[in-house]
Parts: structure tokens; C-alpha cells; sequence
């Protein structure tokens, strides 16, 4: 990134100490040609400009409930179980890129971020 390594990055991280907390795996990189600060992620080696959402951790409360049958985040309803009334063949899905819910048809292959209608 930018001709420095990951472990050049991580050593001037120091630089940003008077900012919030970044999730794991991010770091804060400062642009050589406009000073804009940007963020990278170790694990996908993808960069943006906005700042990374923190990752829910699942609380007791969550987790009951995706025991009864509400699909884990990421992935599609357990065959058989209402899906939060969807339309035929769509899934709820939390993106892994912005945390963002979106919605996906399997057969037309559709992502999108508004709720499908019934």
C-alpha cells in the first residue's frame, strides 16, 4: 500500500492515537498525495474513505433469538423457517463490506438494500 508494508503501516498507527478506535483488522493511512486519511483492511486488502462499522458482538438477547429460527447474520433462513415475511425466494443477508443489511433473490441473483415487497 502506497510503497510501505502492512508492518511499516501498523508502526504509524501512533500518528492517529487522538482517534476513535478502529474495528480489527483496519488501519488508517494517510494519503501521499492529498493528506486525506483513508482505511485499509488487513484481511481483505480492500481500502475505502469511510470509516469501517464495528462489528456487533452477539448478545445473549441475539443469540435466543437466532436459536428460534432468526438466520445468523451473513446467512440465508434455514429451510422450512419463516423468513421476517419476505417474498418467495428472497434472504436476509448483513454485508461483511459496510455492515449494512441487504436483501438477495437467489434465482435473478438481485442484491439489494431496500426491503422487497410482498
Amino acid at each position: 500500500v502506497q510503497g510501505k508494508t502492512v508492518r511499516e503501516w501498523e508502526a504509524e498507527q501512533n500518528e492517529f492515537s487522538n482517534q476513535p478506535t478502529l474495528p480489527s483488522g483496519w488501519l488508517r493511512i494517510k494519503s501521499r498525495t492529498t493528506g486525506e486519511v483513508y482505511y485499509f483492511n488487513k484481511i481483505t486488502q480492500k481500502s475505502q474513505f469511510e470509516m469501517p462499522k464495528k462489528v456487533e458482538e452477539p448478545t445473549p438477547k441475539k443469540v435466543a433469538k437466532q436459536a428460534e429460527g432468526a438466520p445468523a447474520k451473513g446467512t440465508a433462513p434455514a429451510q422450512g423457517r419463516k423468513a421476517e415475511d419476505l417474498p418467495n425466494g428472497w434472504t436476509k443477508h448483513i454485508s461483511k463490506r459496510n455492515g449494512k443489511v441487504y436483501y438477495f433473490h437467489k434465482a435473478t441473483n438481485i442484491s439489494q438494500y431496500y426491503r422487497p415487497k410482498a
